[in-house]
């Protein structure tokens, strides 16, 4: 029972088909969805740390992933190496920043599938950096 019933109202939130719970859209053979972009911060500037991208469905298992390229506070592209991790539906980057200050990390995959290379729709995060 809902509290608006208790009070005499005749129709709880969310009832209805605008409030339905929706799935989450397919995805195509050639797709990659990326739920969340893990950045620790702060970090030392110059020190090696570790940035994951979590969550990842692919549209078909036979996807593979060639680089993951980042822009901080939009300098760059910069592209590094990955490694998928498939147990966890996650893909690690090692990445090293040497001036300290502030930044928007800007990151997304690049993967290929059927002879195609195609990317990730870019997520970004918080990166301090500190002396």
């Amino acid at each position: 029972m809902c509290a608006a019933a208790l009070v005499g109202l005749a129709a709880c939130a969310g009832d209805g088909p605008d409030n339905a719970v929706k799935a989450p859209l397919a995805l195509g053979e050639d797709e990659v969805r990326v739920a969340a972009l893990d950045v620790p911060s702060p970090v030392a500037a110059g020190a090696a740390y570790t940035v994951t991208f979590r969550g990842i469905e692919k549209g078909d298992p036979a996807i593979s992933f060639v680089n993951a390229c980042f822009t901080w506070s939009g300098e760059g592209p910069y592209c590094y190496p990955v490694t998928e991790d498939k147990a966890e539906r996650s893909v690690a980057v090692r990445l090293s920043t040497s001036v300290p200050r502030d930044y928007v990390l800007t990151g997304l995959l690049t993967y290929a599938h059927k002879d195609r290379r195609l990317t990730t729709a870019p997520l970004a995060a918080p990166l301090v950096v500190t002396r």
